[in-house]
C-alpha cells in the first residue's frame, strides 16, 4: 500500500512540476538581439497560452504549435501534424534557451498579433535558401476571400503595388507564402498585381519540411496579353510592353484539368511547346504541372481563359 501511495505522490508531483512550467512560460518571449539567429526562418518572438505555442520567424510566419516538456526538451506538435523536439531550459524567471538561442520575456504588446496559417503542404524537391534582401508577401484565406499578409497587416491584393513599388527601392527577388485554401484563382488575380508592378519572377513557399525549412516552387509569371490588358485597363495601370507571341511557332498543348496533364509527359526535346494553361485549374495541378516542365527549355507557358464560364441564374 505505501508502494502505491509513494508511485501516487510522485506522478502528482511531476504533474504539478508540468504545470508550473506551462503556467511560467504564459506570456511572450522575444529573442535576445545578442543571441540573434543567422536564420530568418527561426523565430524571433515565442507566445504561449496554456499548452498552445506560436512562433513568429523574421519573415512574419507564424506557426502555432500544441507543445510538452519531454525532459530537457519541448515536443512542439504543429497544426499540420509535424512534430519537432527542441532543446529547451529555464535560466531564470526570465530567460530560457530554447534550441541554441536565449529567449527573454517581454511585454505581450511586443508579440504580433498576426494569425497563424498552415501552407497549402506541398511537397518539391527544394528548399528555401535565405535571401535577406527579398519582397515578402503571405496569400491567406480570410473568410473565403484571398486576402495578403504584409508585415503585420492583412490587406486586399490592391495594396500590393503600394507595398512593391512604394516607399522603397525595388528589391531582387520576391516570395510568395501560400495558404492552404488557397484556389488557382487567387494566385492568378495575384499575379496580376504582381505583373501590373513589372514583375514576373517570384519564389512560391509552399510547404513546410520542419519549422525552420520550407518546399518552394520558382515560378515565371506568364499570363496571357488580353487577359493582363483588360485588368491593367480596369484598374487603371499603364498598358505593359507586349509579350512574345509564342504561338507563332509552337505546338499548342492545351492543359484544362488534372487528365491533361498526360500530355506533358510526352514531350519531345525537339519541338517547341506553348502550354497554355485555363484558369479553372486547380492550384495543386498547377504546381504539378510547373515541376513537370521545369528545366525544359522548349516549352513555355501561358495563362488564359480557354473555358466558357457559365452562370446559373
Amino acid at each position: 500500500m505505501k508502494h502505491h501511495l509513494y508511485f501516487l505522490l510522485c506522478i502528482l508531483i511531476l504533474a504539478s512540476c508540468k504545470q508550473y512550467k506551462i503556467k511560467e512560460l504564459d506570456g511572450c518571449w522575444r529573442l535576445d538581439h545578442y543571441h540573434e539567429s543567422k536564420n530568418p526562418t527561426f523565430p524571433y518572438n515565442l507566445s504561449f497560452a496554456g499548452d498552445t505555442l506560436h512562433l513568429m520567424d523574421g519573415y512574419n510566419f507564424k506557426h502555432q504549435s500544441n507543445y510538452s516538456f519531454n525532459n530537457d526538451s519541448l515536443k512542439l506538435i504543429f497544426s499540420n501534424g509535424k512534430t519537432s523536439m527542441v532543446n529547451f531550459e529555464f535560466n531564470s524567471d526570465t530567460t530560457f534557451l530554447f534550441g541554441e538561442a536565449t529567449f527573454y520575456r517581454t511585454l505581450k504588446g511586443n508579440c504580433l498579433s498576426t494569425q497563424p496559417y498552415d501552407l497549402i503542404g506541398y511537397k518539391t524537391n527544394k528548399l528555401l535558401n535565405i535571401e535577406r534582401n527579398t519582397s515578402v508577401i503571405h496569400l491567406i484565406k480570410v473568410h473565403d476571400t484571398a486576402q495578403v499578409m504584409i508585415n503585420d497587416l492583412t490587406l486586399d491584393l490592391k495594396y500590393i503595388p503600394e507595398y512593391l513599388i512604394n516607399g522603397h527601392e525595388p528589391r531582387p527577388s520576391l516570395w510568395v507564402y501560400i495558404g492552404k485554401g488557397i484556389e488557382f484563382k487567387d494566385l492568378l488575380e495575384t499575379y496580376k498585381w504582381i505583373r501590373a508592378c513589372q514583375i514576373n519572377r517570384v519564389t512560391l513557399i509552399v510547404g513546410n519540411k520542419f519549422f525552420e525549412e520550407f518546399y518552394i516552387q520558382r515560378d515565371y509569371i506568364s499570363i496571357n496579353d488580353s487577359t493582363m490588358d483588360v485588368f491593367l485597363r480596369k484598374e487603371g495601370f499603364s498598358p505593359l510592353p507586349p509579350t512574345k507571341d509564342y504561338s507563332l511557332n509552337s505546338t499548342i498543348v492545351t492543359i484544362k484539368d488534372s487528365t491533361d496533364l498526360i500530355k506533358l509527359r510526352t514531350l519531345v526535346d525537339s519541338i517547341n511547346y506553348l502550354v497554355q494553361i485555363d484558369k479553372q485549374l486547380e492550384l495543386l495541378e498547377y504546381l504539378e504541372l510547373n515541376e513537370i516542365i521545369r528545366g525544359k527549355r522548349n516549352v513555355v507557358k501561358e495563362i488564359k481563359q480557354l473555358t466558357a464560364n457559365f452562370k446559373l441564374d
